[in-house]
């Protein structure tokens, strides 16, 4: 596998979790956030993190398919993936279960996209 395939397949997962939590936040919310996840205000923020994602899932496959440097968008998903596991770790009222499980998920996509920084890109 090089950069470029694992950046289109991380790219196309993160454009899926987007449209998730854009279109159906509460199912996201409360799995991430448990209970609290559910209200009025989570699904918000649930929604703008779903844009955020579909928007950078997107913009990943662009890059995974042309003749862009697929390094910076996999350097960008280090960021924004440890950046998610740090806030969920720093959460108050967030079940234990829920933000283990958040925060595992959110440390594999960031170490994934670490790895990619290591492989070719063609």
């Amino acid at each position: 596998m090089n950069a470029r395939s694992l950046l289109a397949a991380l790219s196309a997962g993160r454009l899926i979790v987007g449209l998730v939590m854009l279109f159906a936040p509460k199912v996201v919310g409360e799995r991430w956030f448990g209970v609290g996840g559910t209200t009025p205000e989570s699904s918000g923020l649930m929604r703008i993190g779903g844009v955020r994602d579909a928007a950078f899932g997107l913009g990943g496959l662009i890059a995974a398919r042309s003749s862009a440097d697929p390094r910076p968008w996999l350097a960008a998903g280090v960021i924004v993936d440890g950046t998610d596991a740090y806030a969920t770790l720093t959460a108050d009222g967030v079940p234990g279960s829920n933000k283990a499980s958040a925060i595992t998920v959110a440390l594999g996509a960031a170490a994934t996209n670490a790895a990619g920084l290591l492989l070719s890109d063609d």
